[in-house]
């Protein structure tokens, strides 16, 4: 029978596959030019000319502000995990940060997709566009910040309240930077998915490294 820890590590790996699969399915569409790309193409557009100025300033703060905070979060997670000498969990809470940082700016290099242009853009950013930075690091740094939490709240309404009000914020973040006309759709979508397999990949060495440390405790 499985472990609560074999579990964890079973429904990581099915998850890291449908996430890697994903990936690779919208990576293909767009590389081929596919009917995706026409949609991300007819979505831009239609935002950009009917996006209404109440909801540019909302998004624009959610964008800039909602990676500030996780940044800030993050930063103040890895002196929470020194305080308390918790070497591992502070590894790979720096890991999945540089480590996604590293990915998103490798993917973005090689597909070397251009940003939506024009005439008159709401924002302008830099640096290619596949797959969304903004999109991979949120569900990274979001998804490992509710994992934290998650381990140590046991109220099920207060585990649902977490989980659900981050991956409201999560959408928001990707969605704020399709209406703002600095990503397309489908950049969003690829930088959800790689972001989640980086971040099954993290969560799952740490549980992979805490099962080995439980086994060599009973011998």
């Amino acid at each position: 029978m499985l472990t609560t820890v074999g579990l964890r590590l079973a429904i990581g790996f099915v998850l890291s596959a449908i996430c890697l699969w994903l990936f690779a399915k919208i990576a293909d569409s767009v590389v081929e030019n596919e009917l995706l790309v026409q949609f991300d193409l007819a979505l831009a557009d239609f935002l950009h000319f009917n996006a209404q100025p109440d909801t540019i300033n909302l998004l624009r703060f959610i964008t800039d502000y909602g990676p500030r905070l996780m940044w800030g979060l993050g930063i103040l997670v890895v002196l929470v995990w020194a305080w308390r000498r918790a070497w591992l969990e502070m590894l790979v809470w720096i890991g999945a940060f540089g480590g996604g940082e590293l990915l998103n700016l490798g993917l973005k290099a090689w597909f070397a997709r251009p940003r939506p242009s024009f005439d008159d853009p709401i924002i302008v950013a830099n640096f290619f566009s596949f797959p969304s930075g903004h999109a991979m690091m949120s569900m990274i740094g979001y998804g490992m910040l509710t994992y934290f939490a998650l381990l140590r709240v046991q109220n099920r309404w207060a585990r649902f309240g977490i989980t659900l009000t981050v991956a409201l914020l999560i959408i928001l973040i990707g969605y704020s930077r399709i209406y703002l006309g600095v990503h397309f759709f489908s950049d969003v979508a690829a930088g959800y998915a790689a972001g989640g397999l980086w971040l099954i990949t993290c969560i799952g060495v740490l549980e992979f490294i805490r099962k080995r440390k439980e086994k060599s405790s009973l011998v």
